[in-house]
C-alpha cells in the first residue's frame, strides 16, 4: 500500500504523537481489504484443496488400473522365480537377515511371499554368524538354530551352500561366572541341526576358533556327504589340538576344491587328493613344534593331486625344511603329474623362503635343446596347461628368470602361452621388464608387477603414558565398576 511514512519504514525511528495518529488513519483504511483477502485466500485453499483431493484420488485410480495392465504382473512364476534367485549374493552366502535374500522378497506382497516359500533354492545358502561362547543366551541360541532348521525345511532336498562364521566380538565371561551355569556351545548346537543333513552338503565354509567344534564332524562317515564338492576350513591361533580331528567325511568322493588356513601340522590327510581341481593352501608354522613334526615343501600329498586346475599356495611365518630328503621328492617331481593346472598362486614371505618362487619358476621354464646337449634334464614339460602365475614375495626373483620363462613358454609347441603374470616382488625393478616383452604383451600376455624394496624393521613406540590414567589405551572404567580394578600391588602405602 502507499504510504507517506515509508522513509521510516523498518527503521528504529520514533513517530510524533501527530504522525501516530496519522498511522492509526492510514491502517483504519487499510484492513477492512485485509479482511477480504484473508477471506478470499480461504475460498480458494478450499478450492485447492479439493481440487487435490480429486487430483488424488484419480492419480490413485489410474495407477491402480496401470497395475492390471503391468508387464510385471504378467511374468510368468518360471520367469519370476529365475528373477529371484538372480537377487542372491553371488560372491557368497546369504545372510539370516531381513535385507537380502529370501527374507527380503517376502516383505513385498503375498503373492512374492508365497512364491519365495516355493523355490527351495532361495533357502539353500545360508551365512551363519555364531555368537560369542560365554555371551549367547540360551534364548538366543535357541532362536539361531530354529531359524537355521527353519530355512533347511524350507530347502528342502536341494544341496545346501552353507558359512558358519564365528562372531569377531569378544564378551566378558562375568556373566556366564555369575549365573554358575557352562556356557551354551553356539557351534555344536547349529550344527546339530546341519549334521542331520549332511547328504545334503554341498559347500560348507567352517571358521573355527575353538577345536572341540570340530568333535562333531570328526564322527561323520566318509561316505555320509555324498554331494560335498567344496568345504574349506580356517583353524585360528586358539584352535589348538586339531592334529587330533581326521575329518574322515573329506573323503566324499565328489569332494572337488578343498581350502585350508592354519598351521601347517593340522592339514587334514582325508580327502581323496586325486579328485580335487581347486586346492588352496593358507599355511603358518607350528610355534614350538619338533624338528621331527614339522612338513616339508613340497607336502607328499601334492603329488597326488593329478587332477588340479587351480593351486593357491601362501605360506606365513614358516619355518619348516624346504628341498629333497631321501624320503621326500622335489617341486618337480611334484608338479610333473598336474598337466591339467591352469592357475598357480604362489605367496610366500621373504624372510622365510626366499627361494621358493625362483625355484617353482625354473621347475616350469620348458628347457631349449641347446641348453641340455647331453640330455642330462628331463624333457617333460611341467603343467603344459597354465595360462595364469600369480607370485608374491620374493625378493631372489630376477627379471631375467621372468622374461626366460614367459619366452620359454610362448615359443615351446607344448605349452600354453602365459596369460597372466602378475607378481609382487620385495626388490627394486632391475629394468623396465614391461618394455623386453612388450611383443608378448601385444598377443595377449596380461603383465602386472608391483616392486616394494625390503623396508628396515621400525622400532616399536610407546607412550610416556602408559601405565598411567591418561594411557590412550587404557581400558574405560564403567560407571559403579571401578572397584573392579585393584590397585596396583607394587604400590606401598
Amino acid at each position: 500500500m502507499d504510504s507517506p511514512f515509508q522513509t521510516i519504514l523498518n527503521t528504529n525511528t520514533v513517530p510524533s504523537d501527530f504522525e501516530c495518529d496519522e498511522i492509526r488513519a492510514l491502517l483504519r483504511v487499510h484492513r477492512p481489504r485485509l479482511v477480504h483477502l484473508n477471506d478470499e485466500v480461504a475460498r480458494i485453499r478450499v478450492m485447492l484443496d479439493e481440487a487435490v483431493r480429486a487430483r488424488n484420488e484419480l492419480q490413485a485410480s489410474i495407477e491402480a488400473h496401470e497395475a492390471l495392465i503391468s508387464p510385471m504382473r504378467r511374468v510368468s512364476e518360471d520367469v519370476l522365480s529365475v528373477i529371484f534367485l538372480h537377487t542372491l549374493p553371488t560372491t557368497r552366502e546369504t545372510a539370516l537377515i531381513l535385507d537380502e535374500g529370501p527374507l527380503l522378497l517376502m516383505q513385498v506382497c503375498r503373492y512374492w511371499r508365497a512364491l519365495t516359500l516355493a523355490i527351495p533354492r532361495l533357502w539353500a545358502s545360508m551365512h551363519i554368524v555364531l555368537l560369542p561362547k560365554n555371551s549367547a543366551t540360551a534364548l538366543q541360541l535357541v532362536g539361531l538354530k530354529s531359524e537355521v532348521e527353519q530355512w533347511t525345511k524350507r530347502a528342502a532336498a536341494v544341496p545346501l551352500s552353507i558359512r558358519i562364521y564365528p562372531s569377531r566380538k569378544r564378551h566378558s565371561i562375568l556373566a556366564a561366572i555369575a549365573s554358575g551355569d557352562s556356557p551354551p556351545d553356539p557351534a555344536s548346537i547349529v550344527m546339530d541341526s546341519l549334521i542331520p543333513l549332511v547328504h545334503q552338503w554341498r559347500t560348507i565354509h567352517l571358521k573355527v576358533d575353538d577345536v572341540r567344534d570340530l568333535s562333531d564332524l570328526d564322527q561323520i562317515p566318509p561316505g555320509a556327504a555324498t554331494h560335498l564338492k567344496s568345504f574349506s576350513i580356517t583353524l585360528s591361533k586358539t584352535a589348538l589340538g586339531a592334529t587330533e580331528y581326521r575329518l574322515p567325511m573329506l573323503a566324499a568322493p565328489a569332494l572337488r576344491q578343498f581350502a585350508y588356513q592354519g598351521r601347517d601340522n593340522c592339514i587334514p590327510a582325508t580327502p581323496l587328493w586325486r579328485n580335487l581341481v581347486r586346492l588352496t593352501l593358507s599355511l603358518s608354522s607350528t610355534r614350538g613344534a619338533p624338528e621331527t613334526d614339522r612338513q616339508i615343501l613340497p607336502f607328499p600329498f601334492l603329488a597326488e593331486c593329478t587332477a588340479l586346475q587351480t593351486l593357491h599356495l601362501s605360506f606365513t611365518r614358516m619355518t619348516f625344511h624346504y628341498g629333497k630328503t631321501p624320503d621326500r621328492f622335489t617341486i618337480r617331481e611334484m608338479l610333473a603329474p598336474m598337466t591339467g593346472l591352469i592357475h598357480l598362486r604362489l605367496v610366500a614371505p621373504t624372510a622365510f623362503l626366499p627361494e621358493v618362487a625362483q625355484n617353482f619358476l625354473a621347475c616350469l621354464t620348458p628347457i631349449a635343446n641347446d641348453e641340455d646337449p647331453h640330455g642330462v634334464l628331463p624333457v617333460t614339460v611341467l603343467c603344459p596347461n597354465l595360462e595364469v602365475l600369480e607370485l608374491a614375495g620374493s625378493s631372489s626373483l630376477s627379471d631375467e628368470c621372468i622374461i626366460q620363462f614367459l619366452r620359454a613358454r610362448a615359443a615351446h609347441p607344448d605349452t600354453m602361452p602365459v596369460r597372466q603374470l602378475k607378481a609382487v616382488l620385495a626388490r627394486a625393478p632391475n629394468g623396465d621388464l614391461e618394455a623386453k616383452v612388450a611383443d608378448l604383451v601385444r598377443n595377449g600376455l596380461e603383465l602386472a608387477l608391483i616392486y616394494r624394496s625390503a623396508q628396515a624393521a621400525r622400532p616399536p613406540r610407546c607412550s610416556p603414558l602408559e601405565g598411567t590414567e591418561r594411557d590412550p589405551k587404557a581400558v574405560t572404567v564403567k560407571e559403579g565398576e571401578d572397584w573392579l580394578q585393584e590397585a596396583d600391588p607394587m604400590m606401598l602405602d
